[in-house]
């Protein structure tokens, strides 16, 4: 007897270009992770234009206003796109973010990292506070849209100096004393003088903040100015001048 030859069922072959299911799951999830990250960037950078157009870029706006919106926007996209880690996503923009700022500030980029600390708990609570709201949502198995007012709390601190109403004090007054092994002529002498910096920087100051390169004025009658050039790590040169307010 003969053995039926029937239409035997196939075996599908794999070509060495198909990736397997895990590699492509990899590559999707980093693909949704850049694209979250790149939206959340451009809105930020739009953010902080609009701040600085203001002259809203010294005040809460930017410190406060700036990464509860990075961590909306990247909360949101993420959930858009379906990208696994809210928080991640994040922590990842922020710091993206942080980093894309230094050629941008120049030597201001110090005063980023000094407030690095508080754009990452702004944003990872904004982040985090999303994420507790939909896994709130998931176990009474129905979708909340409450997770966007969790921004509104952050964007009210925000308000502080936008508002002319809610302006901390700006100035300030600041004083100091030291006992100095010398005569009343001598300290009046010496304070008379051109100032000098040729005293070594803390470790902060030296980070790269703008250098005294040189000064001029003398004098302590009243109206007598003394005139410092600071010099940038770009070269670029900025005065600051000080005049005698009274003597006594």
């Amino acid at each position: 007897m003969k053995p039926e030859t029937g239409n035997a069922p196939e075996v599908p072959r794999r070509s060495a270009s198909q990736p397997d299911a895990p590699q492509a799951r990899t590559v999707s999830r980093a693909a949704r992770t850049v694209a979250v990250v790149a939206v959340a960037l451009g809105v930020g950078t739009l953010a902080y234009r609009l701040l600085h157009a203001s002259h809203l870029d010294q005040t809460a706006a930017l410190f406060v206003g700036l990464p509860s919106v990075l961590a909306f926007a990247a909360a949101f996209v993420a959930v858009c796109v379906r990208a696994d880690g809210i928080v991640g996503i994040t922590f990842k923009t922020i710091t993206i973010g942080l980093l894309l700022s230094g050629p941008v500030l120049g030597e201001g980029f110090i005063c980023v990292l000094l407030a690095a600390p508080l754009f990452y708990a702004v944003g990872l609570l904004v982040a985090g506070a999303i994420v507790a709201v939909r896994n709130l949502a998931a176990r009474r198995h129905h979708h909340s849209g409450a997770a966007g007012l969790l921004i509104l709390p952050m964007l009210a601190f925000s308000l502080e100096g936008a508002l002319p109403g809610l302006a901390m004090p700006r100035q300030a007054t600041s004083s100091a004393e030291r006992s100095v092994a010398a005569s009343p002529a001598q300290v009046e002498a010496a304070l008379s003088q051109t100032p000098h910096f040729d005293a070594p920087l803390s470790p902060v100051l030296g980070m790269g903040f703008p250098r005294p390169a040189e000064a001029h004025g003398q004098g302590l009658a009243a109206g007598d100015r003394r005139v410092v050039t600071f010099v940038t790590g770009s070269g670029r040169q900025r005065d600051l001048v000080m005049q005698v307010a009274a003597r006594g």
